[in-house]
């Protein structure tokens, strides 16, 4: 799986999933929506993001674009991460 780590996620998440062998990239921090999306879609990335935009107001040609959105973190993410 690959993954596109938005500016607003916590860096441990970063870790976390790179050390369980995922491929993670993340993005410049003055990224735009719109350019995450072509980004994700270019590479064929999961977004996971903060960002509750992303579950709101997609253009249509990214609507198949994936997406986790969350808002807050389980303080055990070590082990609630498990693909």
């Amino acid at each position: 799986m690959k993954f596109l780590i938005d500016e607003n996620v916590p860096k441990r998440i970063m870790k976390i999933l790179r050390d369980k062998g995922y491929n993670i990239t993340r993005v410049q921090s003055s990224a735009f929506n719109h350019d995450i999306l072509k980004i994700a879609n270019r590479e064929n990335r999961i977004i996971i993001t903060a960002d509750s935009d992303f579950i709101y107001s997609i253009p249509k040609e990214y609507k198949s674009v994936k997406r986790i959105v969350f808002t807050s973190l389980k303080p055990d993410w070590k082990n609630a991460i498990n693909f």
